[in-house]
């Protein structure tokens, strides 16, 4: 306890230190002896007491009084004097002192001042209760009167004994109407036998959850209020109900108006689903169990990776940190449902957030695609046989230089003995018939297409093939011109389409020049910034691989310029095309997230500019080839070769046993299946098949040899390519030659299917 003491006496003070130390060590004197040192010390410090002399040379004791009061006004003051008559301490005491001690009673002062200290944090925590209870009964009023749901006490017979003012505000009634009349007469009359009972079972006792009725307003409607009772006894034995009403009516209606959205979104013929961020299902509507297979039941908490196929969920995983980074993400998803149906699907992600801001989930919705597509391809090829059909001069042409020198090496080989001549004959007749190969090849993969979606493409190898066709086709008068270069970024696109796209604009570019003049061709890497990308219509900043062909024709009309990309819209004479080259463009580019940019002036030209995003972190090297790869003979394996041509078939059975395999020859399905039933120990582990065949071929076969071979690996040869027709079979085989193909193209893929190459972990 810290004593303030004012005394002028020396041996006083020193006898008052060693008394009270006697008495508490814990006790701290600080000791003035002035008016001054008084006074500074009040100002500087807190003290729980003061004592002081009643006769202090100079300063008297009821002065320093005055002075505590007015500087401490809440620290007990006591007199210690030897000269205090009975009427001074009876003044000091009406003053304010809180007791007074004679120095002749010293003994006294310790317990005196105890007890004033008590007295004193006694009346303080009595004041600071009282202000507590004033200021909580304060706020309980500004909180009753201020709050927004309707409050009230009712007697235990239902009499309203108190309202606050947000019930005028949910009723319309004003509050003193209602004190002292029964709270059963607010209550709709439809409602008002299950509330008496509600209130009759809060009497007794009971406590029932939140229930809901419907009160009469001012106006004559009813409104919806949730109501929360509770019952209790005073200490003179009486009952009151405490209640709480909260009108509900808006939150109805938005109830409501949710269960009917709801039930349109359940309706909607897409799949909708919300997803936290660990992919777990949190909504699943009736037409995602359409699409997918999968119910509500089955989904709900379920991670949607557990009903994904391999390529859905890499699809999906760009597609989920692109939405994490943007907001936003669309792309094309292949699908498997429950029932096993591959499907192709539009999907769409958003990023859902919660209060803060924060990511907390994902709204995706998914369309079945897959008709769309189907029709979608049928019109592209369509296109590109009309693309085939304009080209098919310069095909005839080109075919006629490669067949001439075919039958011309043909009928000197017979009468040439030369060795020297003969191979260089030879030679001619391999490079024309590679060069026939090739050009077949091209014109089967553009005319049937590709159902491949998305994936990284080398631009450079498709410019470059469509550049061969151009050199291949295109009349003389037309000076080709191009510049590929080779450190091309990478792009994601579906090839086929991508050739198509060039491929349209060179041969508009053609038609546009009919006297002749000059085509260029030039790719290249481009990197936009927001500047350069306000430039161009459409345009965003980003890095592009850009592909622009340019001509030398007449040039666009500025009239028809905007109309180009119309479909069915075209400037040339009748016959000479459908207007759907340009639309074509335009949807296979909107596939691509790509966009372009045409520039024409009359007598000039017309220059098209693509610009397709690029990825400049994929890496765009070729796997490294190069050389003969030198392969090993075979070591007696027996092979099954079925083909109805009998040129390839006895050139493939001269090629493998020339290379150590052991052949069986048939000439169709039929008579292969009748050589494993003769001769069933032979079980030949490699099958080399024709795709088309007579009476027994391609879909039919091949599930045939499954099951008679389950061992074995089937090689499938073909002229259309590879799933190029409508009736291709839905096993490929283990492995697929495109006729024609050279010796070592099928002893490469008997030897890799006989010894296939362990991974690296097993090396």
């Amino acid at each position: 306890m810290r004593i303030l003491h004012l005394e002028d006496d020396p041996n006083d003070a020193a006898l008052v230190r060693q008394m009270l130390h006697a008495d508490d060590p814990s006790w701290q004197l600080i000791l003035v002896g002035s008016r001054r040192e008084f006074v500074a010390a009040l100002s500087e410090g807190r003290f729980e007491v003061i004592v002081a002399d009643f006769n202090v040379p100079g300063f008297g004791g009821l002065e320093a009084l005055a002075l505590a009061r007015q500087l401490a006004p809440a620290t007990p003051f006591v007199f210690f004097s030897g000269s205090i008559g009975e009427d001074q301490a009876i003044g000091a005491l009406q003053a304010g002192a809180a007791d007074y001690v004679l120095k002749d009673r010293m003994k006294r002062l310790g317990s005196a001042l105890r007890r004033v200290v008590g007295d004193h944090r006694e009346r303080m925590l009595r004041q600071q209760a009282e202000a507590s209870l004033v200021a909580s009964q304060a706020r309980y009023e500004r909180l009753i009167n201020e709050a927004r749901d309707a409050i009230f006490s009712l007697s235990a017979e239902g009499a309203i004994t108190s309202l606050n003012p947000a019930f005028e505000t949910i009723t319309g009634w004003p509050r003193h109407r209602w004190i002292g009349r029964n709270f059963a007469d607010l209550i709709h009359e439809t409602d008002r036998a299950r509330a008496l009972e509600l209130f009759q079972r809060v009497r007794s006792g009971m406590r029932p959850a939140p229930f809901e009725l419907h009160l009469s307003t001012a106006g004559g409607e009813g409104i919806a209020v949730e109501f929360t009772v509770s019952y209790s006894v005073s200490a003179d034995g009486r009952g009151e109900l405490l209640g709480v009403g909260r009108d509900i009516s808006a939150r109805l209606s938005a109830e409501a108006l949710i269960r009917e959205q709801a039930e349109v979104i359940d309706k909607a013929p897409v799949a909708i689903v919300i997803l936290d961020l660990q992919h777990r299902v949190k909504y699943w509507n009736r037409g995602a169990t359409l699409l997918f297979g999968w119910t509500e039941e089955e989904m709900l908490g379920r991670s949607v990776d557990d009903m994904m196929h391999e390529p859905t969920r890499s699809v999906l995983q760009v597609g989920r940190a692109v939405t994490l980074r943007d907001g936003e993400w669309r792309g094309e998803v292949p699908v498997v449902t429950k029932d096993g149906r591959r499907l192709d699907t539009e999907y769409s992600m958003n990023l859902i957030r919660d209060h803060r801001g924060e990511p907390a989930g994902r709204l995706s919705i998914a369309i079945d695609v897959t008709e769309k597509k189907r029709l979608q391809e049928q019109f592209l090829r369509a296109q590109r046989m009309e693309n085939l059909g304009l080209l098919a001069a310069g095909i005839a042409h080109d075919f006629n230089n490669i067949l001439a020198p075919i039958l011309m090496v043909a009928q000197l080989l017979r009468t040439d003995d030369s060795a020297d001549s003969r191979r260089r004959l030879l030679g001619t007749l391999e490079q024309s018939a590679e060069r026939g190969a090739a050009l077949v090849k091209q014109i089967l993969s553009f005319a049937h297409g590709g159902a491949e979606g998305l994936r990284y493409v080398q631009l450079r190898h498709i410019a470059r093939d469509v550049v061969a066709m151009v050199e291949e086709t295109f009349p003389k008068n037309i000076r080709f011109t191009h510049h590929v270069p080779s450190e091309l970024w990478m792009i994601r696109g579906n090839p086929t389409h991508l050739h198509q796209v060039l491929l349209n604009l060179c041969v508009n570019a053609r038609d546009a020049m009919p006297q002749g003049g000059e085509l260029r061709l030039t790719l290249e890497n481009r990197q936009l910034d927001d500047s350069a990308a306000a430039q161009v219509a459409g345009g965003r900043p980003g890095a592009f691989t850009v592909v622009e062909v340019g001509d030398t024709g007449g040039g666009i009309p500025p009239a028809v310029l905007p109309h180009i990309w119309e479909p069915f819209f075209t400037t040339k004479e009748s016959g000479k095309g459908t207007g759907l080259g340009l639309s074509t463009v335009r949807g296979i580019l909107r596939n691509h997230d790509a966009f372009a940019e045409v520039h024409s002036t009359l007598g000039e030209g017309t220059i098209f500019r693509l610009f397709f995003p690029a990825d400049r972190t994929a890496d765009p090297a070729e796997a490294s080839g190069g050389g003969t790869l030198e392969l090993p003979r075979g070591n007696g394996e027996l092979v099954l070769v079925i083909d109805d041509e009998p040129g390839v078939r006895e050139l493939v059975h001269t090629v493998l046993l020339r290379h150590g395999y052991q052949v069986v020859l048939a000439r169709d399905g039929v008579e292969a299946m009748n050589l494993l039933r003769l001769r069933p120990a032979e079980k030949p582990p490699i099958v080399v098949t024709d795709l088309v065949m007579p009476r027994l071929g391609g879909e039919a076969l091949l599930p045939l040899l499954r099951m008679q071979l389950p061992q074995a690996k089937i090689i499938v040869m073909s002229g259309l390519g590879d799933g190029a027709t409508d009736s291709a079979p839905r096993d490929p085989g283990d492995a697929f030659l495109l006729k024609p193909f050279k010796p070592d193209a099928l002893l490469e893929a008997v030897h890799r299917l006989l010894r296939p190459t362990p991974p690296p972990d097993e090396r």
